[in-house]
C-alpha cells in the first residue's frame, strides 16, 4: 500500500494522519485533529521565526516574479492590470482603502488638504488662501522656475 493510498484509507476512516485518532475535525473531513492541527500549527510558527521569515519572503517574491511573467496581478493573481501597472483595480482599491484606514488609525488628515493643511505634505497649516505650507510652496515654485528654464533652453 502507498502512502496516498493509505492517507486516503484514514481520511474515508476520518482518523488523523498523525495521532489515528478521531473527533469533530476529522469527521469534518480535515486531514488532522484539533490537537495536531494545534501542534502542527505552532511547529510552522517556529520553522518560520527560525531565518527571521526570509523563506517566506523567498517564496512571496517568487510568487510575484511568477504572476508578473504571465500578466496577472502580483497580488491576487486572478485579473489582468492595466498597462503599466503590477496589481488590478481591484486590488488597488483596496490597498487604498487599507492605507486611508491606517492613516486615519495614525492620526493622519483625510483627504489631503482638510482641515487647513497642506494637501502636498499633510503635515503643515496651509497659507491663508492657498492650499500648501510655505515650505511646500517655495520648493514648487522653485520646481517651476527651474521648468521654465529648461524649457527655453530646448
Amino acid at each position: 500500500m502507498t502512502n496516498q493510498e493509505y492517507r486516503t484509507l484514514l481520511r474515508k476512516n476520518h482518523l488523523c494522519r498523525q495521532c489515528k485518532r478521531q473527533d469533530a475535525f476529522t469527521l469534518a473531513g480535515h486531514p488532522l485533529c484539533a490537537r495536531c492541527t494545534e501542534l502542527d500549527t505552532i511547529n510552522q510558527r517556529k520553522r518560520r521565526a527560525k531565518d527571521g521569515g526570509e523563506k517566506n519572503r523567498q517564496h512571496s517574491q517568487e510568487v510575484r516574479d511568477r504572476r508578473a511573467a504571465l500578466g496577472l496581478c502580483t497580488y491576487c493573481g486572478k485579473r489582468k492590470p492595466p498597462d503599466g501597472r503590477s496589481i488590478c483595480n481591484v486590488c488597488s482599491m483596496k490597498q487604498t482603502r487599507r492605507n486611508r484606514e491606517r492613516d486615519i488609525a495614525n492620526g493622519m488628515n483625510w483627504p489631503r488638504g482638510a482641515n487647513g493643511y497642506c494637501w502636498q505634505c499633510n503635515k503643515n497649516k496651509s497659507m491663508d488662501g492657498k492650499k500648501m505650507c510655505p515650505d511646500c510652496y517655495e520648493r514648487f515654485r522653485a520646481n517651476m522656475a527651474r521648468g521654465k528654464q529648461n524649457a527655453e533652453h530646448q
